[in-house]
């Protein structure tokens, strides 16, 4: 097993400074020996632990610099770095430049006829379009991510676009459908010791139960993310602590 594939059994573990290590390791090693295509590899992780690291510019210049290698040399690895960037431009609020990265990148992976990548970039896709209310268009997108990650057996996939549903109708105010929806993929992540997205479908979950006026429940899945591998590193810790201090206020408790 290479440092590579540690550092990727690391990161869906959720250990992501380690796999920032190992990833960073690698490259180094490919740079001396001139393997510039294992480099661009390596740099795309990278730039990938770096965004869920909520390191966002650090992350830029890594998958810009991957794009840009992958453009060049005519990879289909392209398609990767324009899904990581999509997902950080919705990070960073830079909405249109998601959508035409995620729309690009869907395009590649329809024309390649790869189904593990549509999955993928379907799910991105519907991130992106939610970001900017577009609910429909975005259920629509996990839906069919949902569809064709079931048919062909990518569990990560299919759990990572019922979540994108459940967050979808809790948007439509179909907060019911939003409750069992993340409820059922948040155990299904767990179950699979899909650290990344257990922390997406608790976070999921805590929305929901704020949604339905249920603080303590609220305030007691924020704290579930936070214990997990990692869960106090990533842009997510963030996030989670802001609704826990919205959870606090109807008690009066201020927060920490």
């Amino acid at each position: 097993m290479t440092l590579n594939d540690f550092g990727t059994l690391c990161h869906d573990r959720g250990q992501l400074t380690k796999a920032l290590r190992l990833f960073s390791e690698a490259m180094e090693i490919n740079e001396r020996l001139g393997y510039a295509t294992s480099v661009t590899v390596n740099r795309n992780n990278i730039g990938m632990v770096l965004r869920q690291l909520g390191r966002f510019e650090a992350a830029r210049g890594h998958l810009m610099q991957a794009l840009s290698a992958n453009r060049k040399s005519g990879s289909p690895d392209v398609l990767a770095s324009l899904d990581e960037l999509s997902q950080l431009h919705a990070h960073l609020g830079e909405h249109s430049q998601a959508l035409n990265a995620a729309r690009e990148a869907l395009v590649l992976a329809r024309s390649s006829h790869d189904p593990r990548a549509e999955a993928a970039v379907l799910g991105t896709l519907g991130d992106a379009l939610l970001a900017v209310g577009r609910v429909d268009e975005a259920r629509e997108c996990f839906r069919d991510a949902e569809g064709i990650a079931t048919k062909c057996s990518y569990a990560f996939y299919a759990i990572r676009a019922r979540i994108g549903l459940a967050r979808a109708d809790l948007a439509a105010g179909l907060v019911e459908s939003a409750e069992t929806i993340a409820a059922q993929a948040t155990a299904a992540a767990k179950a699979q010791g899909y650290t990344s997205l257990e922390s997406e479908g608790l976070l999921a979950m805590a929305r929901i139960q704020l949604a339905l006026h249920n603080p303590d429940r609220t305030m007691q899945l924020c704290h579930e993310i936070l214990r997990l591998p990692g869960g106090e590193e990533t842009y997510q810790a963030a996030i989670t602590r802001r609704l826990l201090e919205t959870a606090l206020e109807p008690a009066g408790t201020p927060p920490n």
